[in-house]
């Protein structure tokens, strides 16, 4: 009889030994690294004293630079590659209950953000009312009355959003829920008309929002970011929310595009001085007019998406 051998199976070779031992460059080093040397470089580039040294110094700093920044990028790829950073923030997040609701409820966000929204904005009607009256300005009153305006419609709603809310005598649950729907449209009216003036003092008189250095560049990203969201939510998620949050939602879309009136006037004021000021009145006049025909249509429309709705 024959009887085979049995070869034993070759070792296997541990990945820490020998030649299969991979380079793993340390994250906090190599950030620590990479932030030293190119901010190095670029004060060598940049500054008057950079200019004065030698090649012999310059040339391996920017080596440097190089090589912890590729080896910066090469550790957080094998960091993000090990675990995903948002799986991360999650285990992060639900470490408290607090930071646990905000991470998976969108309507708790968005009411807390209503509420830091509606912060904001009446410390910014109270200073625009009282500088208003300390210098006598109707361009600072009438940016007081549209603010103010703001603070009543987000301040409604998210009183209406309270779960305790009472209900009229007669009122079917479709009514109660949409009804600060139709209340958040006839506030979105009455904004317009708030902003109408605004945008007459704009063209009659001139005035203009104006941001120093390039804070413009700045709120131009804030004010494109915050239009482009609003847009993507309406468009993608507006029937998995309530009434009161897409109200909320509606007010951020009317921000964002009084944003952008803004942004224009700021943009004419900063880069627009080989512009003739009769064209620029007329840029001004349009998107003005555009932008408060949009906010009443808005209204409009959520007036009668409510009835319709709070019938059905």
């Amino acid at each position: 009889m024959n009887h085979t051998r049995k070869e034993s199976p070759a070792p296997r070779r541990s990945a820490r030994s020998g030649g299969g031992r991979r380079f793993r460059p340390s994250l906090p080093g190599s950030c620590l690294g990479a932030g030293v040397f190119c901010t190095g470089a670029l004060a060598a580039v940049a500054t008057p004293w950079g200019q004065c040294l030698p090649a012999a110094v310059v040339w391996p700093l920017y080596a440097l630079a190089a090589l912890f920044l590729g080896a910066a990028v090469w550790a957080l790829a094998l960091w993000c590659r090990k675990t995903s950073p948002v799986h991360r923030v999650r285990r992060l997040a639900h470490r408290h209950p607090l930071s646990a609701r905000l991470w998976e409820d969108d309507s708790f966000r968005l009411l807390l953000a209503g509420c830091g929204a509606l912060a904001g904005n009446s410390l910014l009607a109270l200073s625009k009312l009282l500088a208003a009256w300390w210098f006598s300005s109707r361009w600072l009153m009438a940016l007081a009355g549209y603010h103010l305006v703001l603070c009543l419609t987000r301040f409604l709603m998210l009183r209406s959003s309270r779960p305790g809310t009472a209900r009229r005598p007669g009122e079917s649950p479709a009514a109660r829920q949409w009804r600060p729907y139709r209340l958040c449209g006839c506030l979105l009216v009455v904004l317009s008309f708030a902003l109408q003036g605004v945008a007459v003092l704009i063209v009659r008189e001139g005035q203009s929002f104006r941001y120093d250095g390039y804070l413009i560049f700045a709120v131009a990203f804030y004010d494109f970011y915050c239009l482009i969201s609003s847009l993507v939510f309406l468009i993608t998620r507006r029937r998995s929310h309530t009434p009161v949050i897409l109200a909320l939602r509606q007010i951020s879309l009317a921000t964002s595009l009084v944003s952008m009136l803004s942004l224009q006037t700021a943009m004419l004021a900063a880069f627009g001085g080989e512009t003739a000021p009769r064209t620029r009145q007329w840029m001004n006049l349009l998107t003005g007019t555009a932008v408060c025909v949009l906010l009443a249509a808005l209204g409009v429309s959520m007036i009668l998406t409510a009835h319709r709705k709070s019938r059905g």
